[in-house]
């Protein structure tokens, strides 16, 4: 063999090495990220984050609502209160998007952080203003240290008005599984991805439609 075929074979092997080290490589990602062997286009397991905690608040109908009730059901949660001129009627409005996009097994469950002022009355009067579901979607409130210490475990900012500040609250959604664990949490701030609404309603799907 000469010297230039010599050069050219460990060139070629070289290249070689470098796409099985590639090849190699990839793999891992993707078993570290959960998707090692699926094929292209298979949606992503959702982990389980933590265990939503158990409640027993009131809907908008003025009946009892409790955790049990959404049981074999994911569903979307947000918090929001009918007084606030904030964020809180552009959040809605994601879930009444949210409403549209899901399949009719996905619950849609709205947590008021203003208790004191949200009674049952209050929250069917505001989801009239919006095209909402009654049969999936469900506007709840309670006594205030409950809600409080609901958010707590929902791992969601809020703070009740005092003197100094208004009602302060976290406008992101969270995804709960049918057992009663969140699988996702998904930014609606004005920086928001675009496409999270979309992601959230496969992913919210994807648990409706397969075991968990």
């Amino acid at each position: 063999m000469s010297k230039g075929q010599k050069i050219v074979t460990v060139a070629l092997w070289s290249v070689l090495v470098t796409v099985m080290v590639a090849v190699i490589g990839a793999g891992a990602w993707d078993r570290l990220n959960g998707d090692g062997g699926r094929p292209s286009g298979f949606a992503k397991v959702l982990d389980k984050m933590w265990a939503a905690p158990a409640f027993a608040f009131t809907d908008q109908n003025n009946q009892p609502f409790t955790d049990q009730n959404l049981h074999g059901h994911p569903y979307i949660a947000d918090f929001v209160f009918t007084q606030c001129a904030g964020p809180c009627p552009l959040v809605t409005a994601k879930m009444v998007q949210l409403q549209k996009m899901t399949k009719p097994g996905v619950y849609l469950v709205s947590f008021s952080v203003d208790p004191i002022n949200d009674t049952p009355a209050a929250l069917k009067e505001y989801a009239s203003k919006f095209n909402v579901d009654p049969a999936r979607w469900h506007f709840l409130t309670g006594k205030p240290e409950a809600i409080y210490e609901f958010t707590k475990g929902m791992k969601i900012s809020s703070q009740p008005a005092d003197a100094q500040s208004p009602i302060i609250h976290s406008t992101q959604l969270l995804l709960v599984d049918g057992d009663g664990q969140v699988r996702g949490i998904y930014s609606t701030g004005e920086h928001a991805d675009p496409e999270t609404l979309n992601r959230l309603a496969k992913d919210a799907d994807s648990l409706f439609a397969k075991p968990r």
